[in-house]
């Protein structure tokens, strides 16, 4: 009797040390999300900055509200 007991203990004794694993396993890889998050939301601030956005509108030709756009020809790189 107390053996089936024991053989009966194992099951569940099993399941729970799977489940405390899995349970750091997924604290890792939500920690690791949350830092990810983190360096992103950094990411977004600093490329929604003043100085970059216009440093970006720039690069691709665009020009500030008052001034005149020139375009010239004939020059090589």
């Amino acid at each position: 009797m107390l053996a089936l007991l024991a053989v009966l203990a194992i099951k569940p004794a099993v399941n729970a040390f799977h489940n405390y694993r899995l349970v750091g396993q997924t604290k890792e890889r939500l920690y690791a999300a949350q830092e990810e998050n983190y360096r992103l939301q950094r990411q977004v601030k600093h490329v929604r900055g003043e100085a970059v956005l216009r440093r970006e509108a720039r690069r691709q030709g665009m020009i500030d509200s008052g001034e005149q756009a020139w375009v010239v020809n004939g020059i090589k790189r």
